[in-house]
Formats: structure tokens, sequence, C-alpha cells
């Protein structure tokens, strides 16, 4: 008998010891938004991309403007901090852009996209940001641009950008 009390409280200090550590994030405070120069300098292959890639690099904010005009090179988003526990955990947040309808067609592919979506790594209690840049003419399509970031099914933050024509 004793050995399995032994055993029983063991296996839930173990999953007690197992729950604490798991990191979770209760929110993310929006620190800056707007539009940005950046400093490209690498990408990364992301499927659900719409130009098949996320850029990685250093960026700075220009403006906390939320309507621009759309035109190629320009890039805007927002720049936040994720509050959870436990500081400096890594976690998977999902970070998605809504185009304006009818959205964006690759002329390439001939593919009409509403949305990118890709999951990209973040540390609790840093910084992260949420950008698109429109890098092609086709990608300059005026109306409301909603960005989003996401840990599982909940909604962390998001900022809407309108862009008009030029």
């Amino acid at each position: 008998m004793r050995t399995v009390v032994v055993a029983a409280v063991a296996l839930l200090s173990s999953l007690v010891i197992a729950q604490a550590q798991t990191p979770t994030v209760s929110e993310a405070a929006i620190t800056q938004f707007g539009t940005l120069e950046s400093h490209i300098t690498g990408k990364t292959g992301a499927p659900g991309v719409v130009g098949g890639n996320v850029q990685q690099g250093s960026y700075r904010f220009v403006s906390n403007a939320t309507k621009m005009e759309a035109r190629k090179g320009l890039s805007f988003g927002f720049e936040y901090r994720l509050i959870g526990e436990s500081n400096g955990a890594r976690v998977a947040i999902r970070k998605v852009t809504i185009f304006p309808a009818p959205g964006l067609r690759n002329p390439k592919t001939g593919e009409v996209s509403a949305r990118d979506e890709y999951i990209e790594n973040n540390v609790i209690g840093g910084l992260g940001m949420k950008a698109y840049s429109l890098d092609n003419e086709w990608e300059a399509v005026p109306g409301v641009w909603t960005q989003q970031i996401w840990f599982g099914e909940q909604k962390l933050g998001e900022q809407q950008f309108t862009l008009t024509k030029p």
C-alpha cells in the first residue's frame, strides 16, 4: 500500500511540475504601430504566405499612421510584448494578415488569397513584430487590411490599416 501511495504522490508531483512549466500567454500589449522602414537580412519559406516567405531583419517605425497610400515598397504593422508565464519561454504565435476583398491575386500563379497565415516563435516578455511589406505592385490593394496575432485559439492582438489609392 505504501508503494502505491508513494507512486501516486510522485505521479501527481510530476504532473503539477509539468503543468507549472508549460508556458502560457495571457495577452499581448501593442507598443507601437504604423509605417516602418526595415532592413531585410533573411527570408524563411512559409507556405501559408502569398509571396511564399517571411522576411527577417531590423525595423524602425517612421509614423503611427493607420491610413496610407497603397504602393509598392510600403511596410506597415505593429510591435507587441507578450505577457504570460514564464518570462523568456519561447511560444508559437500564429500571425495573420486579412486582405481587403477581393483578396490578392498573384499574377504568376493566378491564385487569389484572402489572407496570409504562418507560425513564428516569440519569447514571453520580449518584443515581437507583425508587419506586412508590399513587395510587388499586385499587392498594393486599397481597403482595410487587418493584422492579428494568436496564441492557440486566443486572439492576442489586432490592428487595422486602411490603404488608399495613390
